[in-house]
C-alpha cells in the first residue's frame, strides 16, 4: 500500500530454528517494496544463523538470540516516537515491554497480544 514510503518500520520476527519460520519469502518481498525504511529481523533463538537462510533471504537480518534482546541491540538509541506492536507467548511480550520500558516508550505506545 506504499506506507513505507514516508514511514520506517522494524519487524523483529522470533523463532527457535530456522526451520520454525514461516512468511520469510513474503517479508523479503515487503522489505524489497519498502525502499529502505522497513527492516526484518528473524531471532533465532536456539541456533546460529544459517549460511542457506543468509543466501535465500538476503534481504532478511538473521540474528542468534531471543527476539526481545536482538530488538534491544538493533533499535538502542532509536526508541524515540515509536509505536511498538508486540505479539506472543506471555514471557517473549513481557521481555519486550521490559525492553521498552527501560528505553522510556511511553506505554500509551505499546500494543500487545499476549498468547499461548
Amino acid at each position: 500500500s506504499g506506507h513505507f514510503a514516508h514511514s520506517k518500520g522494524n519487524v523483529f520476527f522470533g523463532v527457535r530454528t530456522f526451520a520454525d519460520a514461516f512468511y520469510l519469502t513474503e517479508l523479503q518481498k515487503l522489505v524489497g517494496e519498502g525502499g529502505g525504511n522497513l527492516k526484518v529481523a528473524i531471532a533465532l533463538s536456539e541456533e546460529d544463523p544459517r549460511q542457506e537462510a543468509l543466501s535465500k533471504y538476503p534481504l532478511l537480518h538473521f540474528q542468534r538470540g531471543f527476539v526481545h534482546e536482538v530488538a534491544k541491540t538493533t533499535m538502542a538509541g532509536q526508541y524515540k516516537d515509536i509505536v511498538a506492536y508486540l505479539a506472543g507467548p506471555k514471557p517473549a511480550v513481557d521481555a519486550a515491554m521490559r525492553v521498552l520500558l527501560s528505553a522510556r516508550v511511553p506505554v500509551q505506545n505499546m500494543r500487545f497480544d499476549k498468547f499461548n
